[in-house]
């Protein structure tokens, strides 16, 4: 059976105003989660980590404010930690997957928040039912971390919506988890986090971003963003897949 986990992320400007959200996706087998599970568990307990969490980790915020005996940042630890996540992800990972949205396009500001995120959940449903499924003809098992912007009767109510016609019961079941006591939750707060800051024109290419991307296309993994209703444009970084309004390749 198939597993798809999903998180969120996103990011503001000085004055706490959205400017993009994003929700990440990582879809294996259940067998490859199980494994996935296990060296992700043993990694962070030889780093002395309950869990793993992109935002304070990359701020460099406790438990992640790694110190040599001088005082300064320990970034040979850190560097560690970053790649280990990573290996295992690529490595683990059948496809990954990414649904965005901007501000921009909502002039209300105080409802950008609840739109963005809706038109995320909507586009990563949708493909869960329309694209994964048709990938891996098989049942399909959707797993979100449990976050003030995501509600579950958002997600309930798309997941009824979908399931009709020839795509009834695709989607097997509906779970909502504590991101820190999910490990395949916390590879999709990773995801989430990089899409998050891809989105930016003008930005230098982040390490772990490239990192995920080369992977998966050396892997011949599938690694898309989609951008929602709004937009309609998916970017197919890797692997194959159908655009919904014209597609590029890197």
């Amino acid at each position: 059976m198939i597993w798809a986990y999903y998180d969120e992320s996103g990011e503001y400007d000085a004055l706490g105003n959205i400017l993009n959200m994003t929700v990440g996706g990582c879809v294996s087998a259940k067998e490859k989660w199980d494994d996935f599970t296990i060296a992700w568990t043993a990694l962070l307990k030889a780093e002395g980590l309950s869990d793993f969490h992109m935002a304070p980790f990359q701020a460099w915020k406790k438990p992640f404010d790694f110190k040599l005996a001088d005082g300064s940042r320990d970034k040979e630890r850190h560097n560690r930690i970053m790649n280990a996540v990573l290996d295992i992800m690529l490595k683990h990972i059948d496809a990954f997957y990414g649904y965005a949205a901007v501000s921009a396009a909502f002039p209300e500001r105080e409802k950008s928040h609840e739109i963005l995120m809706d038109d995320c959940i909507c586009g990563a449903v949708k493909d869960a039912v329309l694209r994964i499924w048709t990938e891996q003809e098989q049942p399909i098992h959707l797993v979100f971390g449990k976050q003030n912007h995501i509600s579950a009767d958002m997600i309930e109510r798309y997941c009824e919506f979908y399931d009709y016609g020839e795509a009834q019961g695709r989607i097997r079941s509906i779970e909502h988890q504590e991101t820190s006591k999910v490990p395949a939750l916390q590879a999709a707060d990773v995801l989430a986090y990089e899409l998050a800051r891809v989105q930016r024109e003008g930005r230098p290419k982040r390490y772990p971003w490239q990192r995920l991307v080369d992977g998966a296309k050396k892997g011949g993994k599938q690694f898309s963003m989609t951008w929602g209703p709004i937009r309609s444009k998916r970017t197919i970084l890797s692997g194959c897949g159908t655009a919904w309004g014209g597609a590029l390749r890197e």
